[in-house]
């Protein structure tokens, strides 16, 4: 399931040990290049000059433990973001009864409300079952669109049929089938009749 995550994490393990191997010899060539004990005179024209080329070679060691980095750092959240979708996406499949449930209440309460003339004690019976089932979906990080004489909104919202007589800002008339979110994206937008209020 997670097996182009497992392979990311891999390259990716190889990444550092090839930047842990630059780093090591960066410090090897420094150990060698400047001694602890020096016996014999050099001029000062000698010493600079290996200073100098010393310090250019780890200048362009660093440049590429820098660059390695920063390929490192774009490949992490690569996988990261892989991960989550997954994770998302098995979630969503998990929550898909819960789903499926909700558009079956809205199916039934649609029928009482339409139908016939609803009771005020059934009407408010219906909107306790809602209140529930939706801290219960809450409790998932789901939510129901199904609000009613709102803004349309295109992100969450899909016009079936307008009843508009201008579009500058039509509002859901009515919710043929409830729409949802997960953690705040829309998984299912809700499809709506639009018209003006």
């Amino acid at each position: 399931m997670f097996e182009k995550a497992k392979e990311r994490f891999r390259r990716f393990e190889l990444y550092f040990r090839r930047i842990g191997d630059v780093i090591n010899k960066a410090q090897e060539k420094r150990r060698k290049s400047v001694a602890l004990i020096d016996y014999a005179p050099q001029e000062p024209t000698t010493i600079l000059a290996d200073k100098i080329q010393v310090d250019d070679s780890l200048i362009d060691e660093i440049k590429d433990i820098k660059k390695a980095i920063r390929r490192q750092g774009i490949s992490l959240e690569v996988i990261k973001q892989d991960i989550i979708d997954r994770i998302d996406q098995r979630n969503i499949k998990d929550l898909q009864p819960f789903m499926e449930l909700a558009d079956n209440f809205f199916f039934l309460s649609e029928s009482f409300i339409r139908d016939q003339d609803i009771s005020l004690g059934r009407d408010e019976a219906i909107e306790i079952v809602w209140q529930k089932l939706d801290d219960v979906l809450s409790m998932f990080n789901l939510e129901v669109i199904r609000e009613m004489e709102v803004p349309f909104d295109p992100a969450l919202h899909e016009a079936i049929e307008s009843t508009c007589q201008q579009t500058d800002n039509p509002t859901v008339e009515r919710v043929l089938q409830p729409g949802f979110r997960y953690m705040g994206n829309v998984v299912k937008p809700a499809r709506v009749i639009i018209g003006d209020f």
